[in-house]
């Protein structure tokens, strides 16, 4: 019987896509919502203003436990340095503190006149919890990327390797 040639189910790069690229694509959009209520810019005048509040609200709060599911997905790797391991240890800090409090950035209301419930955001707690947020997505990528989650660890950097990569786009 011939031994046949095995490979590992895991792959680095694959962890990395899901656990990383596609959460932080998706904090990406999350951050627009926020902004906007909706991340398609051609539906947004279409779009009643009610909706939009609810949406920014929903993604707010998604957008914390994203960050809070990031944080847990990459802490194993990020243990390679010292520094990095405090920083991550801070900003869930963080996020524990806007866990606490993001449901103070809104309130449910009721049009006396239609019966229709919906939402106002309380702009100060609001805007607050939001650049919390977004200064932790801006602060996380370092660390994942020390730990070679983002962009490869590597001393040298083949530029010609680089540069046809992106012109073949592969």
């Amino acid at each position: 019987m011939a031994q046949e040639e095995t490979t590992p189910w895991h792959t680095g790069s694959g962890y990395s896509a899901y656990h990383v690229l596609f959460p932080l694509i998706e904090c990406r959009r999350l951050v627009k919502v926020c902004l906007h209520g909706t991340d398609k810019t051609e539906l947004e005048p279409h779009i009643d203003q009610t909706v939009l509040t609810k949406n920014r609200v929903v993604a707010l709060n998604r957008l914390l436990h994203e960050l809070i599911q990031l944080c847990d997905d990459t802490y194993f790797s990020i243990k390679r340095k010292k520094e990095d391991v405090k920083r991550i240890d801070g900003l869930r800090k963080d996020l524990a503190i806007v866990e606490r409090v993001i449901d103070r950035t809104s309130m449910k209301t009721t049009d006396q006149l239609t019966k229709r419930d919906g939402v106002k955001l309380v702009q100060p707690h609001y805007d607050l919890c939001f650049r919390r947020l977004r200064r932790i997505l801006c602060d996380i990528k370092t660390p994942i990327n020390n730990a070679g989650m983002i962009f490869p660890v590597s001393d040298a950097i083949d530029l010609s390797a680089l540069a046809k990569e992106t012109i073949e786009g592969g």
